[in-house]
């Protein structure tokens, strides 16, 4: 029933059309909305612009690893940060074509669209840490965590165990550190135990 004049009436032919008529451009909306919707989360050829779903290509992979993607965010460990490798996102619905040159980059340990500011980071020197330790989880850049000398109340150290110069001088080359060592020092006077200084 209808109201017209404060009299309630019976729906006409003419309310029965005009009832039609808005239905269908609702209709058509929904179908232009879900075909819209499908055009821009495509991510068939996996280029920019656009939202991926699934892991692009792109010069990050060269110093990122365990990448995946939640939805259209990626998710990497990516060398070149402060500390080493890090973890970082980027929802690549953010990428334009301006900024994503058809590019995802590793920018200093940090996922960006486009190229890297300095081109891709290359694999960053690492700094040994130097100190005390509880376990290898504190130590970095390969270090392992152990005692310094044989005794009850002797703090660990973060550090490398050796067993000759040769050892201790190709450190630096071979993981890549911010400083070398150059011989191999037994710590303990009473004990055999040797480390890179």
């Amino acid at each position: 029933m209808s109201t017209r004049g404060g009299v309630s009436t019976w729906p006409t032919v003419r309310d029965a059309r005009r009832t039609t008529r808005a239905a269908k451009a609702l209709a058509l909306g929904l179908v232009g909305l879900g075909a819209w919707l499908v055009a821009c989360s495509s991510d068939s050829n996996d280029t920019f612009p656009g939202c991926l779903t699934s892991t692009p290509a792109g010069s990050y992979a060269q110093t990122c690893e365990s990448c995946s993607m939640s939805g259209t965010v990626l998710t990497c460990t990516c060398r070149g940060g402060a500390n080493g490798a890090q973890v970082t996102r980027l929802d690549t619905c953010s990428c334009d074509s301006a900024s994503a040159s058809n590019d995802l980059s590793n920018d200093k340990g940090v996922l960006k669209c486009g190229s890297a500011s300095s081109g891709p980071a290359g694999p960053e020197k690492c700094s040994p840490k130097s100190g005390e330790c509880k376990n290898n989880g504190d130590c970095r850049c390969g270090q392992t965590c152990f005692a310094s000398a044989v005794c009850s109340t002797c703090s660990k150290r973060c550090g490398y165990s050796c067993s000759n110069n040769e050892e201790c001088s190709g450190l630096k080359a071979e993981l890549n550190l911010t400083v070398g060592y150059s011989r191999c020092t037994k710590t303990s006077p009473s004990a055999e135990i040797y480390r890179c200084e």
